[in-house]
Order: C-alpha cells, then structure tokens, then sequence
C-alpha cells in the first residue's frame, strides 16, 4: 500500500505559531512525506519565515482566501500524497516519529481515514484527549481533525462545505462516515491541539453549527438547547479569565 503523505499547515497573521509548527513538521522522520504550507496573505513577517523553511516545504502560497476551509481546499490542488493531514498554525505533532508509529500499522485498502489520539494544549498545560471509542457525530467529531489523515482521492471528492466556519471538518468526516467509507483508530498520541483557535473561542457559532449539520436547526429542541448554551457561554464571557482558567485546570487534567 502506497504510504506517501501530504502534510498541510494553513496560517493567516499568526507568524510565531506558524514558526512553531513549520520546525515540528519538518522534524518528523518520517521519508515519504510532502509538505505544503497554505498563507492566507499574512501581512505580519509570515512569508519571511516559511522562505526561511523554503529547503524544507515542497510547496508555499501567500494570497488572499475566504478563510481556514477555502485554503485547506486550495491546498488540494498541489497535494501529490496518498493520505493528507492538516496541522495547522500552533499545532504540533506529539514527538518526531509520529508518523512513522502510524504508518507502522497494518492499513487495509478499504481503510479511508486513519485517526488516532491527542493532547489539548491550555495555558495551564496538557490535557489527553482520547478518540473516542464509537464513531458518535451526535454531538462533536469523535476525533481531533488534526489527530487524522485522510485518502488524498476520497478528500478531493467530498471536500469541505465553506458555508460552515467552524464545523466543515465535522461536516466532511460527517458524509464520509454516512456513505460507508472505512475508518481506522490507531493507538498513537498524534497531535498537540492548541486551544485558541477560532473554534474553541466561538462557541455560539459552533453551536449552531452543529445543530443544522445534525438537521435539528429551527426545531423546538434547538431553541431550548441556545437558551442554555447562551447562558453558559455568556456566564464564561463575564467571568474572569482567572477564574475560567482555574475551572479548565480541574476539570481537564489527568
């Protein structure tokens, strides 16, 4: 089976994240291994630091997007691996053979996604985010997005649905699950997620999100369920950082 990768960092304005993560991925020891880096036209010194990487990145862009998704599926157009993986600016890979450790499983042909486990990076420290067990879309992705890789062919036929800003991930991983394609947990810690990204600070959003890819959007249940989740998040929007950071601390370590 034919294990080449296509590694993709998307990056708009977030220069010191992007250096952090440039440096990772090109650590892996990984050998059949691309990497494409995707700049939604940073005006910070972003450029600056991927042409100091230019050795090491098979191929970079800086233009203009219509955000996170459009860029992931601009990146489609240059990626040649047979599996893809998006990790993106702040976000790391959990040590330097990371991929060696998955590609070391057996794969099967009809396996299409391949996922596996991570840490949740807060500013109090790591937390460990287990895949989980069942593949339940019914409230969140059952695994980080950038704890799993994709075949390139089965990516560039469902892509992802722009119209969601928060969820196309979900949304993809979604219709895949649903038409039957093969998914494979492995037990590998892949990806270091860094907890301050647009999705995990817009949390009305994601949930409405949420609510029209499971089709329960404009329904009784959904208006009981934004009473509530206004409240909580309304609640963490007026309590103070300290304290916020205090419950995360208690509730996410292990």
């Amino acid at each position: 089976m034919d294990k080449t990768i296509t590694i993709v960092t998307v990056s708009f304005n977030d220069a010191t994240n992007l250096k952090k993560t440039i440096e990772n991925v090109t650590l892996q020891d990984y050998k059949n291994l691309e990497y494409i880096v995707i700049d939604g036209g940073s005006k910070d010194n972003s450029v600056e630091i991927i042409k100091n990487f230019k050795d090491k990145i098979d191929f970079w862009i800086s233009e203009p997007d219509r955000g996170i998704y459009d860029a992931m599926n601009k990146s489609l157009n240059y990626a040649h691996g047979s599996w893809i993986l998006f990790m993106n600016a702040g976000d790391t890979f959990v040590s330097n053979n990371t991929l060696s450790q998955v590609f070391a499983h057996d794969i099967k042909d009809d396996v299409c996604v391949i996922y596996g486990d991570n840490y949740l990076v807060y500013p109090f420290g790591k937390s460990v985010n287990r895949a989980s067990s069942n593949l339940d879309f019914s409230r969140h992705l059952p695994f980080n997005h950038q704890s799993s890789m994709v075949r390139t062919s089965v990516i560039k036929k469902y892509l992802f649905n722009t119209d969601y800003k928060i969820l196309a991930d979900m949304d993809m991983f979604y219709r895949i699950f649903k038409d039957g394609l093969g998914f494979m947990h492995v037990d590998v810690f892949i990806c270091n997620y860094l907890m301050d990204g647009f999705s995990s600070t817009n949390g009305m959003l994601l949930f409405k999100e949420r609510e029209k890819l499971l089709g329960t959007y404009g329904s009784l249940g959904y208006y009981i369920r934004h009473v509530k989740q206004y409240l909580v998040y309304h609640f963490k929007s007026l309590a103070p950082n300290s304290i916020v950071t205090v419950y995360r601390s208690r509730k996410y370590k292990r």
